[in-house]
């Protein structure tokens, strides 16, 4: 008997064009819109779902949907929801003895913090991705600009915020993990001008052949969130090493394709037959 697989995603960009291609190698597969479906709790139907809405939420509870019914999704919420929020994923990495940058949690409730920590530094919202909404402030001043700029955003959640150390870098490391495995990974540089390495604001990647411990590094990060199909961004640092920066549950990775010629759709698919053949 055939497997069906749902393919959950409100857009269809080239990594779930070459995920449902490499899925129908061996499997059936339907692609499901949340922009035209309803879910029904305890009544989806389906050998596995994979779920790429670019909604952090509309990815969490979908999955929870299928998870009702014993689906096996990938991610699952759980993974979804701990990567997706920055405070919850990096509380995680800190658990699990994964080095991080120094973090600070800024509740919205607090308008006037007082940080120990050393301009300039990193500030970002809990729950975003694509560089949005990240800044350097280089003193109190900007810091507190942004302050007022984050009271006024009407997402309660958003005006939560992040504030790191400024980690000195010509870009990171995007690793793809799947089912705890290395797929490989690549150097994200920036664009002249900018400090930022996302690919989405225009940073180039080139292929990186991992060494020991930026693989360990990766497939730990990977293994704190749950995560079966994940990106995980790192930092090189002279001092202290390779530092997780951020942890994705539904990576992009045309920068990744097309820097290594390596096709992470390919490895999900292989992976998710033999696990659902379990």
């Amino acid at each position: 008997m055939t497997t069906t697989i749902h393919l959950v995603s409100s857009i269809s960009r080239i990594e779930e064009a070459l995920i449902e291609k490499a899925l129908s190698s061996w499997a059936r597969v339907i692609h499901v819109n949340p922009k035209t479906r309803v879910f029904k709790v305890k009544g989806e139907t389906a050998g596995a779902a994979v779920i790429r809405s670019i909604s952090l939420y509309e990815s969490i509870y979908t999955a929870a949907i299928y998870e009702s019914s014993h689906v096996y999704t990938v991610n699952n919420s759980n993974t979804l929801l701990l990567a997706g929020d920055k405070i919850l994923a990096y509380t995680a990495l800190a658990k699990a003895g994964i080095p991080i940058p120094e973090t600070l949690y800024i509740p919205a409730s607090n308008k006037e913090p007082t940080l120990n920590i050393e301009y300039p530094l990193v500030t970002k919202p809990p729950i975003g991705s694509w560089g949005r909404l990240v800044s350097k402030p280089r003193n109190p001043r900007e810091l507190e600009t942004i302050l007022e700029l984050r009271n006024n955003i009407p997402c309660t959640p958003q005006r939560n915020l992040i504030a790191q150390e400024y980690i000195e870098t010509q870009g990171d490391i995007r690793c793809i993990t799947i089912n705890n495995n290395l797929v490989g990974c690549i150097k994200r540089k920036p664009v002249k001008g900018d400090w930022r390495a996302n690919i989405a604001l225009g940073g180039h990647s080139t292929p990186v052949k991992p060494d020991p411990t930026i693989e360990e590094t990766a497939v730990k990060a990977a293994e704190a969130v749950g995560g079966y199909f994940t990106s995980i961004d790192l930092f090189e640092t002279r001092d202290r090493g390779i530092l997780v920066n951020e942890v994705n549950g539904v990576p992009e990775f045309k920068g990744f394709l097309k820097a290594t010629n390596k096709n992470p759709a390919e490895t999900l698919s292989q992976e998710l037959k033999q696990t659902l053949k379990k």
